[in-house]
């Protein structure tokens, strides 16, 4: 009984507890707002923050992230460039050689016309012109091929620049232009402040060749002369076109070739080159001593019976009473 009433009194006070609650709604804090931040300020009185910006509230948690990270990302697009900026720069240094051992090639030309003592046959030759010629081998070429090479780069990143290796008609025909240079880098990379690079630019000079055939040939040079044997020739031939050199080719019909021998007593056969196609009805042209019918006359291998030799390998044989006046 007791523990009756005990249960019926709790179970009042816990009903009077409900109807002394107040309703109220659900309220949560924001990490985002402290105290005084956008109450409106009253009227005489000023606007208090504990921040500069109230809507700067983050915390800076990438910027030493941010710090590290983008000095790297700099470091590596400079790295990636660099190895397109120095063949730029190469490019452009080989190109002003050229260009200039271009133009040194044709003033090779009158510097020959100076030793040669004509050099006033030569239209617009002045003064400046003799000038010039009288010393280029010596100084004016490479410092000539310096300062207008120079004009095709980046002057900046080029330096120690070294013309020594050059060369000015040693032979008396050929220009050789040697350019040695350091292309330097905007920050030290693995230890390394600057490239060393070499550019060259070789070319034989304009003077021309005095022709075999030439006013100035002696007849020291006749045994050089080139002249055209046949395979089994018994004479040597200084024109090519000698019709001696045809190997008499003589035209037949396709359906009677297979009758014909040659000196050798052999048949012939077919040619590789141009008679695939020879068939009933075709002119076909044979030679005493070949082998191979063909049906073409100017055949390459018609012509590979012929070669071309130094007059003192066949001199023995004597000249050609057609071609060669003999």
């Amino acid at each position: 009984m007791l523990c009756w009433m005990k249960d019926l009194v709790s179970r009042g006070k816990q009903r009077a507890n409900q109807k002394n609650k107040t309703n109220v709604p659900l309220q949560v804090r924001s990490p985002f707002q402290k105290d005084k931040w956008f109450s409106a300020p009253k009227c005489g009185r000023k606007y208090e923050s504990s921040r500069a910006f109230p809507f700067t509230s983050l915390n800076a948690s990438l910027t030493l992230e941010a710090s590290l990270v983008l000095p790297l990302l700099i470091f590596a697009s400079v790295c990636l460039m660099l190895p397109a900026r120095i063949m730029m720069t190469e490019r452009k240094m080989q190109a002003g050689l050229e260009a200039v051992g271009e133009e040194l090639s044709q003033y090779a030309y009158l510097l020959d016309s100076v030793e040669r003592g004509n050099l006033g046959s030569i239209p617009g030759a002045g003064e400046a012109a003799l000038a010039f010629c009288q010393n280029a081998a010596a100084v004016a070429a490479p410092i000539y091929a310096y300062g207008k090479t120079m004009d095709y780069c980046d002057t900046a990143r080029v330096s120690h620049v070294s013309m020594l290796g050059s060369s000015i008609r040693e032979d008396g025909e050929t220009l050789d232009l040697v350019m040695e240079y350091d292309i330097s880098f905007p920050f030290p990379v693995l230890g390394l402040s600057s490239l060393h690079r070499t550019v060259r630019s070789r070319r034989r000079c304009w003077i021309g060749r005095e022709g075999r055939y030439g006013a100035d040939a002696n007849a020291g040079d006749e045994d050089e002369q080139i002249v055209y044997v046949g395979k089994n020739s018994t004479r040597y031939h200084p024109d090519r076109s000698c019709h001696y050199l045809s190997n008499k080719l003589t035209a037949v019909a396709w359906e009677s070739v297979s009758g014909k021998r040659n000196t050798d007593g052999s048949k012939y056969y077919p040619c590789a080159s141009c008679a695939k196609n020879a068939g009933k009805g075709s002119t076909v042209y044979i030679m005493p001593s070949g082998g191979r019918y063909h049906t073409m006359q100017d055949c390459n291998a018609i012509m590979a019976y012929v070669r071309a030799v130094k007059l003192k390998e066949v001199k023995h044989l004597g000249a050609c009473s057609y071609c060669g006046g003999g």
